[in-house]
């Protein structure tokens, strides 16, 4: 019974992704959620059999039925991030309604990272919709110990603004450049959702995790190029289309440093993590 229910989960994951595919692809273009799907390149309605999550990808071999062009490899990705998630929050056992948070917040969690990744910019609708869910996912949590619902709802907007006041801060001191103002609200939603200690973890590990991003794609790729090809794995590759003035979304980092925190915690305990880290009075 575990297993299945683990399993369905997993199965309403790459429904589910494919949906989330869905609302990245018309958001701010005008176009609804209603209606069928149709080709980007040719226009044509793509029909029920092509429109299968991952299966479809796989067998069309990543090109479109009608028209042979390139399908981006972001259908199955962000299908297969989703059913993980999914399986893992059906891992975790929760009660009904903490259930139904959760799995909403790794939804709209996807949504923003995959937005931000191709256009650098974080919905106001999206971003202020996680902070309201994280904020009643750690009220629940919280009122589950035993906790007041008013110092409940307090702490969380007051760990809320502490994790978003470092990121406000960078924003304000770069005059944008460094980040933009979508990864501050995006703080919010992460002091809400993880608390003081664990958002700056989470903090911490995006910064981290962006800059070995931002570095490897930034070093003499010619360097990389001769090291690769005498080891015979690059035939041929492109020229470099990253500079020290290149915008790169640093959204996708924080949920990613934030999704591991918190599963983490949920996983092992926020006060276990925390008293390894010797911050467990945070």
């Amino acid at each position: 019974m575990y297993e299945i229910l683990i399993g369905i989960h997993a199965v309403l994951g790459l429904i589910i992704g494919s949906f989330l595919n869905v609302c990245v692809l018309r958001h701010n273009t005008g176009r609804s959620l209603q209606g069928r799907s149709g080709c980007m390149s040719c226009g044509s309605t793509l029909q029920a059999r092509h429109l299968v999550p991952v299966l479809s990808w796989c067998f069309l071999q990543g090109r479109a039925a009608c028209c042979g062009v390139r399908i981006s490899k972001q259908y199955p990705i962000v299908e297969l991030l989703t059913a993980f998630l999914f399986a893992f929050i059906a891992v975790l056992m929760f009660p009904p309604l903490l259930h139904t948070v959760a799995l909403f917040l790794v939804c709209l969690l996807i949504l923003i990272t995959v937005y931000d990744a191709l256009h650098t910019v974080i919905p106001d609708e999206w971003v202020y919709a996680f902070l309201v869910t994280a904020i009643i996912f750690r009220s629940i949590i919280l009122l589950g110990t035993g906790d007041n619902l008013f110092e409940t709802v307090l702490y969380t907007l007051f760990c809320a603004i502490s994790i978003a006041a470092p990121l406000y801060f960078l924003w304000f001191i770069t005059q944008g450049r460094g980040i933009g103002f979508g990864d501050v609200k995006l703080g919010l939603g992460i002091g809400a959702l993880l608390g003081l200690a664990n958002g700056l973890l989470a903090l911490g590990l995006s910064f981290v995790v962006g800059a070995i991003f931002s570095v490897g794609i930034l070093l003499p790729l010619p360097w990389y190029i001769r090291i690769f090809k005498g080891c015979g794995l690059l035939a041929n590759t492109p020229k470099p289309s990253f500079t020290m003035k290149s915008e790169v979304p640093f959204g996708p980092f924080l949920i990613f440093g934030t999704l591991l925190i918190w599963f983490l915690t949920l996983t092992f305990g926020e006060t276990s993590i925390l008293g390894f880290l010797g911050l467990a009075s945070l």
